[in-house]
């Protein structure tokens, strides 16, 4: 059976540890995590029932509450990490840089965390932001949430085999400024 995919969600969940409920995650660690080489260590925990596809195509609209609208199609890759994270690697055409993401699980919160690093494409003023998903396994239903400098996401979605779509809501300092659709498919369909 194949594994759903959040994979086009989380890079753009937060336009964007050693163990997530021990340490904050920081540029450093995060860089450390996104170049380490995918390998086969077994995930851990829950991070055994997160879905995702490791290859994955992702078409994603950002419509922006002043008029601007932006359409972007990803390729967008995943690998897991010492049994504890998935990490999530795509080039935005439309912010012109590679952009990754850190899924993992925090057992104090009993949720997954994600991780985003933002900042210019030169890589200077890097930033790492935090968020949330919840995942209704049965009803294959997520929610999304982050909070960083003025900003507040909040996000639904579905999955399944061959399919994921999210909406997500991003705010600032209490007023909508963009929504942005993703919909994914693993590669090839």
């Amino acid at each position: 059976m194949s594994r759903s995919v959040l994979a086009a969600v989380v890079p753009f969940l937060v336009i964007i540890s050693v163990s997530c409920s021990q340490k904050e995650m920081g540029v450093a660690t995060f860089d450390e995590i996104v170049s380490a080489p995918g390998d086969n260590t077994p995930l851990a925990g829950e991070m055994k029932s997160f879905p995702f596809w490791t290859n994955s195509e992702a078409d994603i609209a950002l419509k922006y509450e002043d008029g601007r609208n932006f359409k972007e199609h990803a390729v967008v890759t995943a690998k897991t990490v010492n049994g504890r994270y998935i990490v999530f690697t795509m080039q935005s055409q439309v912010y012109a840089q590679m952009m990754s993401s850190i899924v993992g699980y925090d057992p104090r919160t009993a949720t997954y965390r994600t991780w985003g690093k933002y900042g210019k494409s030169d890589g200077s003023g890097a930033r790492i932001t935090e968020g949330s998903i919840t995942l209704d396994p049965q009803k294959k239903t997520y929610t999304t949430s982050a909070t960083y400098d003025d900003f507040t996401e909040a996000g639904n979605g579905t999955y399944s085999d061959t399919e994921d779509l999210t909406r997500t809501l991003v705010y600032k300092r209490g007023v909508l400024v963009l929504t942005r659709e993703v919909r994914s498919k693993p590669s090839g369909q």
